[in-house]
């Protein structure tokens, strides 16, 4: 099977600490399924040596400029990690590159869509959660697709970063079981929108990745609204 990993079009170069987060559990997770494995970024492959790069094959392409035609080709599910936050211009980021990756999926045939996407707190995140419903409508064109709602953040790698926005798997980790408890699920589910995010228990990066392979393999569906879904379906 092959499988097409897309992220997104960020304006400046990623940071390798990011690469290794995001792209690692996506593309390892889909490796072990058998699936061929193109991912498409501006930067195209990390700089970093595990085995794991050598089986991916990394294209270097724009998702609201390149030609996307040639990198869905054979590709039988894709995977949409995109995600712009603060960058002046987070609709049309998250939004039309969604829109086309999705257009371009459909007409390579491509039979699953996985979009990881994010809860609706529009009073925050304007701009980054129009442009992530934008590309939510853009999935309805397929009837096997994966939509991860994930209302808290995602943490992993080993370091903190403002931009982007990261937080190490050791304190991430901590905080997930600590917001994981009955005491803290009863404040939240009681809590205005605003507060309720706060209190949500945050998610492993290899979690959201098992995740969206669990979509790409055909083994999920739907919509996965939150944090208990989605270790539902990367851990079954």
């Amino acid at each position: 099977m092959a499988f097409s990993l897309g992220r997104e079009p960020d304006p400046d170069p990623q940071s390798e600490i990011e690469k290794v987060m995001f792209f690692h559990p996506h593309c390892l997770g889909l490796l072990q399924e058998g699936a061929t494995v193109v991912s498409v970024s501006r930067s195209g492959r990390p700089a970093v040596s595990e085995d794991w790069v050598g089986q991916v094959k990394w294209e270097k392409g724009d998702l609201l400029s390149s030609n996307l035609a040639p990198f869905m080709e054979g590709a039988e599910a894709v995977i949409s990690a995109v995600g712009a936050i603060g960058s002046g211009d987070d609709e049309r980021l998250n939004g039309q590159s969604n829109e086309r990756a999705a257009a371009a999926a459909k007409a390579a045939k491509a039979k699953r869509f996985v979009l990881v996407s994010a809860s609706k707190v529009d009073a925050l995140f304007g701009p980054y959660i129009q442009g992530k419903r934008r590309a939510e409508a853009a999935t309805e064109q397929f009837d096997e697709k994966l939509i991860l709602w994930q209302p808290s953040f995602i943490y992993g790698g080993e370091e903190f970063s403002a931009t982007p926005p990261r937080v190490a798997g050791w304190y991430g980790e901590k905080v997930e079981s600590l917001l994981s408890t009955d005491l803290f699920r009863a404040a939240a589910g009681a809590s205005p929108a605003a507060l309720r995010l706060a209190l949500s228990p945050p998610l492993d990066v290899k979690d959201v990745a098992g995740a969206a392979v669990a979509g790409a393999a055909g083994r999920a569906r739907g919509t996965l609204g939150n944090h208990d879904a989605i270790l539902a379906a990367a851990r079954g």
